[in-house]
């Protein structure tokens, strides 16, 4: 039976002291370790992603002289559109933050198309990592 620390008896000071302190090493042993398997699992997630930014450039290289929608229909609807000197721009973005150990990881994607009068798909460019850009990969792979 585990007694919290609050719970003192005078008669078993001594020992309950005693047990106190391996509790807590062996609570803090426990929260550390499984802060690292944490940590290993995240970054094995990160590198098992690395193909994402290239399922991304060849997605949007396949894809270059189709029409926007054919680009609409893998990844979703954009976020933006705007006239940018006398070119036509679509944007799609994605951001998340994590905090692992009280360090923030920012996981995000930008991509940026260009599209000629018949909404032909001229020219791309996208910014990000591999977490940020994972859903946008998923869209474009062949």
């Amino acid at each position: 039976m585990i007694v919290s620390c609050l719970e003192v008896n005078y008669l078993y000071l001594t020992t309950f002291t005693l047990n106190c302190y391996y509790l807590d090493y062996w609570e803090s042993y426990v929260k550390k370790f499984f802060k690292f398997i944490f940590l290993i699992v995240f970054i094995g997630v990160l590198v098992g992603c690395s193909g994402n930014l290239k399922h991304i450039n060849k997605g949007l290289t396949n894809l270059r002289g189709q029409h926007i929608n054919s680009l609409i229909n893998r990844i979703g609807y954009p976020d933006s559109q705007r006239m940018i000197a006398g070119r036509k721009l679509y944007t799609w973005g994605s951001s998340r933050l994590f905090a692992i150990d009280g360090n923030l990881v920012d996981l995000y994607c930008t991509i940026t198309v260009e599209v000629n009068s018949n909404e032909k798909i001229v020219n791309w460019q996208y910014d990000g990592n591999n977490g940020g850009c994972r859903g946008f990969a998923n869209g474009l792979k062949n």
